[in-house]
């Protein structure tokens, strides 16, 4: 017999920011012909609305 459970899967890197600690990061990519100041508005405001179901501490850093 076995006992078979899910684990986290095995960690494949690590990102940092300025020495501070674990980060993520993202990218935006803009479809051909598509507005690209609208679809940056866009991804904005979904990440605000995102934000919301974050622990207070977790921060957003905007680049470009």
């Amino acid at each position: 017999m076995a006992n078979i459970q899910f684990g986290p899967d095995m960690r494949r890197g690590i990102a940092d920011l300025n020495g501070d600690g674990e980060t993520v990061g993202g990218i935006v990519v803009v479809r051909y012909g598509a507005n690209a100041r609208k679809v940056i508005e866009d991804v904005k405001q979904r990440l605000d609305l995102a934000m919301k179901a974050l622990p207070p501490d977790v921060k957003v850093t905007r680049g470009l």
